[in-house]
């Protein structure tokens, strides 16, 4: 199948572009926090991740960014035990930042079981 480029607009009269993209609601199972009681144990973590990225230069999935990396790199990240959820973003936001098209990366981490009564979050921006 012929890939087609997005526009025939020529370079010189072409807009600026900023491209967002989303994943949200994603659950993972994490080693995560720094009470003896969280130790030892996975603890689920919700994400929601904003991606600035270079825009695909054509209508084909080789030329954009794969959201199944997002999902690889948080469990790559989840497989040691941090003791924040301020790091799990950090960390999560800095190995986004390697990828291909990745600008800039958003991450915002919920610990569901940090709180009796609510729920922890920290979110993290990074820029390269």
């Amino acid at each position: 199948m012929a890939t087609r480029p997005w526009s025939s607009v020529t370079e010189d009269a072409a807009p600026a572009l900023h491209c967002e993209i989303a994943v949200t609601g994603m659950q993972i199972l994490a080693p995560i926090g720094a009470h003896r009681h969280e130790r030892g144990r996975l603890q689920p973590l919700v994400l929601e991740i904003r991606l600035t990225i270079e825009p695909p230069e054509c209508d084909a999935l080789a030329a954009a960014f794969d959201y199944h990396r997002v999902a690889a790199l948080a469990e790559r990240v989840a497989e040691r035990h941090v003791v924040l959820i301020e790091t799990f973003a950090r960390e999560l936001a800095a190995s986004l930042l390697l990828e291909r098209h990745v600008v800039a990366a958003e991450v915002r981490v919920e610990k569901r079981w940090a709180l009796a009564n609510g729920v922890a979050s920290a979110r993290v921006a990074m820029r390269r």
